[in-house]
């Protein structure tokens, strides 16, 4: 929600009566925010505290049950899904800053002839859901390039924004046809769903 303040609060609500079972209010060291800016997929973890950001623009950060702060993690432009791998770690979709700004960066690109095309590249980055450090990050352009998949770049409509990771979701158990630890990874303008594995850096599967 936001209040008449411009301030923003997290809450817990029985959607059959109406009832509010728990709330945090966001606190003013994560702004200062703009009015249309709104909370993103906030993630509720079993000691009742969450960890959630302000569209793409404010820090990841974990309140307590109390909405006190416990950590933020301002490195990587966060943006779309958060969920828990099978160890607790977080895998959120990201986009890194300019170096030295904090404006988000075209680091993607490709040629066409002459011509130069840059564009907004994805990631996921995994964080450590008790202290807020960056574990890992994989830049979703480098995975296509390295496993051979560039060219699904070239179907977007979208030249500036070809990828458009929509979300990450880590696989909990190992089955026949997924390991634990594995994503699936959801691209709005590719079209497509990618299995991927991290700790191989290969792609699995392309679902489409």
């Amino acid at each position: 929600y936001s209040d008449a303040q411009d301030g923003r609060a997290i809450a817990v609500r029985n959607l059959r009566d109406g009832q509010e079972l728990h709330r945090w209010t966001v606190p003013a060291e994560i702004g200062p925010l703009k009015p249309h800016w709104r909370i993103h997929h906030p993630l509720l973890l079993e000691d009742r505290s969450v960890v959630s950001f302000i569209t793409n623009r404010s820090p990841l950060f974990r309140l307590d049950s109390a909405s006190n702060l416990m950590w933020r993690q301002d490195s990587l432009s966060f943006h779309h899904a958060i969920n828990r791998a099978a160890d607790g770690s977080l895998w959120v979709c990201a986009m890194r800053w300019e170096r030295g700004g904090r404006h988000i960066a075209y680091r993607g690109r490709y040629r066409m002839g002459s011509k130069t095309v840059h564009f907004l590249d994805n990631s996921v980055a995994r964080i450590d859901a008790q202290t807020g450090h960056i574990l890992e990050v994989h830049s979703m352009s480098e995975m296509l390039r390295d496993n051979g998949l560039d060219h699904l770049v070239l179907r977007s409509g979208d030249p500036q924004d070809p990828l458009h990771l929509n979300d990450v979701e880590p696989v909990l158990t190992t089955s026949d046809h997924m390991r634990e630890g594995d994503l699936f990874l959801s691209f709005r303008n590719l079209q497509c769903v990618i299995q991927y594995r991290p700790s191989t850096q290969q792609v699995i599967r392309v679902i489409d």
